[in-house]
């Protein structure tokens, strides 16, 4: 699977829109930007059959680096 690792300059270029969409980056996180300018990094994934997210925290605040690690 090739994975999908978005810079830093997609994430900061994110604008609102009507309703909450998130950005994936191919490995299990995702940056949700919710339609009243929020911008929260989740990190999706599947246990027991069930999809389920862990929220890491907002962004810029959580930096680009610190989410990877």
């Amino acid at each position: 699977m090739a994975k999908n690792i978005n810079k830093d300059a997609v994430y900061r270029a994110a604008k609102p829109k009507e309703k909450d969409y998130t950005i994936n980056d191919g490995e299990c996180l995702a940056l949700l930007v919710k339609a009243n300018g929020s911008k929260l990094w989740r990190f999706i994934y599947r246990f027991g059959g069930k999809q389920n997210r862990l929220g890491f925290g907002s962004y810029p605040e959580t930096s680009l680096g610190a989410r990877r690690t």
